[in-house]
């Protein structure tokens, strides 16, 4: 196509491109670009067009083109300035055909005329094609110095610095990006942070903004990540993250599991006690009461342990599993029955992690301790009275 025809019905060429680009010819797109670029009345003609309507001059769902960079298929229905366009087909086709070099000149000339943030966003995505990361995060950063709040930036910031083994940084800039707003991809890449084995001395950091972001959409993504820290044996943050995720009202039971198993390890013992006995009833089986008992025998208050133990045993027919923790809760209990302070002990101590058995001791003091077969005493009643006035 010589200039003298592409100055005639320059409209009609820019459908043809666009054509060429949507079938995938990128070949076509550049040879018919190319001749439009070089024709001096067309550019006068389209920097003409950019200027007669201020709102035409940029901008519009441009997100969709920018996530994919070579497919053919790319959503490309957006309204743009005409000379924009004509650039960013002929940078992408050049990008598609490997032609980087090509490709790079084709969006620096864009970024002269527009150096707008979702265009050096492209840049960057172009030199990370080539494996050139840190002109990449220097273009990126160029997006952010034109646009502060241009989140796609970040996102590719963030995926930069974990694939450059850099988490403080990644850190940082997540958490610079979660006061915009938290998007899907930000938290995949806190979620890769926090269970990575070589960032582990900033995993507290990791979490604690993990649990910022604790609401319905997002308890699959943290019960996937507590399952994960638990099987890599970090008893430590799964007991942290798990209480968080029950505290919220979490009721799934490898989430329960997970959680107590870590705490038991971290001997947790009144934290697991506070969580389950908040359990609604009807959702109470057999393990459940199992990590009770232990919670409570680890805790030196074996009758609660064994009564545990045994409504257990109701819920299984597993009975042999169930022999050395009774066996073991009674010989303690026979022991406490010696020293009537160990009791007096433990029930303090339950009413302290257990609101609904303070309440009951506190309306029916006799009928409880009848129930644990200890009389109603002296030391007792003074406890009983000290409780009308004290928040244990």
């Amino acid at each position: 196509m010589s200039e003298a025809d592409a100055s005639h019905g320059w409209p009609d060429h820019l459908d043809t491109i666009r054509q060429h680009y949507l079938a995938g010819d990128f070949e076509a797109v550049l040879r018919t670009a190319s001749a439009l670029l070089r024709d001096e009345q067309v550019l006068t003609d389209l920097a003409a067009l950019a200027h007669r309507e201020q709102e035409s001059t940029f901008f519009l769902n441009i997100q969709d083109f920018l996530m994919d960079l070579t497919r053919s298929e790319t959503d490309v229905a957006w309204v743009q300035d005409p000379y924009v366009e004509l650039l960013l087909w002929c940078a992408q086709s050049a990008q598609a055909l490997k032609r980087f070099e090509e490709a790079q000149g084709y969006l620096d000339r864009l970024l002269r005329a527009v150096p707008q943030a979702p265009f050096w966003h492209l840049k960057a995505r172009y030199l990370q094609e080539q494996d050139d990361l840190l002109e990449s995060l220097e273009a990126l950063r160029q997006a952010l110095k034109q646009d502060p709040q241009y989140l796609p930036a970040y996102e590719d910031l963030i995926t930069l610095a974990n694939r450059l083994r850099l988490p403080d940084l990644a850190f940082a800039l997540i958490q610079q990006a979660s006061e915009i707003q938290m998007t899907p991809h930000l938290l995949e890449e806190l979620f890769l942070l926090t269970s990575e084995t070589d960032f582990v001395s900033l995993r507290s950091l990791f979490l604690e903004l993990c649990v910022q972001q604790l609401n319905p959409n997002h308890v699959v993504y943290l019960s996937q990540l507590l399952l994960r820290l638990y099987e890599a044996e970090d008893s430590y943050h799964s007991t942290y993250l798990g209480f968080h995720l029950l505290s919220y009202g979490v009721r799934d039971e490898a989430v329960r599991n997970a959680y107590v198993l870590s705490a038991l390890r971290q001997q947790q013992w009144a934290q697991v006690l506070q969580l389950l006995l908040r359990w609604p009833e009807f959702e109470r089986d057999a393990l459940f009461y199992y990590h009770v008992g232990q919670a409570f025998f680890y805790w030196q208050m074996p009758r609660f342990a064994r009564e545990a133990f045994a409504e257990g045993l109701k819920h299984t027919q597993a009975e042999s599993l169930w022999r050395d923790p009774l066996v073991e809760a009674r010989a303690q209990c026979g022991e406490e029955q010696m020293v009537s302070e160990d009791f007096l002990k433990s029930m303090i101590k339950r009413m302290g992690v257990d609101p609904v058995f303070k309440h009951r001791f506190m309306a029916e003091p006799e009928q409880v301790l009848r129930h644990y077969q200890v009389s109603w005493t002296t030391p007792w009643q003074r406890l009983w009275q000290m409780l009308q006035s004290t928040v244990i």
